[in-house]
């Protein structure tokens, strides 16, 4: 059973606490939302198409559903990085069907991996915006710079991120983890690439079912 199929068996009435859907306000999204009270799935009937490539992922968090642009450089809670509307409506909803407490996050513009762990409980949307967030606000280390001085082009990019970064976000001098996404700073989202995966995870000593692979994009 798809769960976030609303027509399945058991997912045609509101769920209990939930109220009637109502209209996003000035959102990402622009359709009906369920108003959710407290944790948990966040149920929606938004999302029932059966050519969805990641059905086990939140729509809110997949690369190939999600409408929502997350600038990482603010944090998730914050106007500047993704609405107050999507992001209050969403983030306890939780990231997997599988409701894991564990989600690996590589990607193709940062040579870092991210382990979110929660003590037991399901890793939420808010979760991985604030692990993604909080990831890349980490100096960047010497040595990460002395492996950029290889490539000028890279490293004037990065220099000129942080620049930015400075004037439009903070005041830190230094350079940061996400200066090294350069101009790529907006999350669009999660998808699988189990090839990119294994050579990326190669010589790391434990697995992660769910490793999602961050997709970044420029503004």
């Amino acid at each position: 059973m798809n769960p976030w199929n609303y027509n399945a068996p058991g997912w045609g009435q509101i769920p209990p606490g939930y109220s009637q859907p109502q209209p996003a306000h000035g959102g990402y999204w622009q359709q009906p939302v369920w108003t959710e009270p407290k944790e948990g799935f966040f149920h929606t009937d938004l999302f029932t198409s059966k050519t969805r490539r990641y059905p086990s992922l939140h729509p809110i968090l997949a690369a190939d559903t999600t409408l929502a642009r997350v600038d990482v450089r603010f944090q998730p809670s914050s106007e500047a990085a993704i609405p107050n509307a999507t992001y209050y409506a969403y983030r306890h909803a939780h990231a997997t069907v599988t409701q894991t407490s564990h989600v690996r996050l590589i990607s193709k513009d940062f040579p870092w991996s991210i382990d979110i762990k929660t003590n037991g409980h399901p890793v939420t949307c808010d979760d991985i915006w604030n692990a993604l967030h909080a990831a890349l606000q980490q100096p960047l280390a010497d040595s990460e710079w002395g492996a950029l001085s290889h490539d000028p082009s890279r490293a004037k990019k990065v220099q000129k991120a942080a620049k930015q970064r400075q004037f439009e976000v903070d005041k830190d001098k230094g350079l940061k983890r996400v200066d090294w996404v350069a101009e790529n700073f907006i999350l669009r989202g999660l998808e699988k690439d189990d090839d990119f995966a294994k050579r990326r995870l190669a010589y790391v000593d434990s697995d992660c079912e769910e490793t999602w692979v961050v997709k970044m994009v420029t503004q």
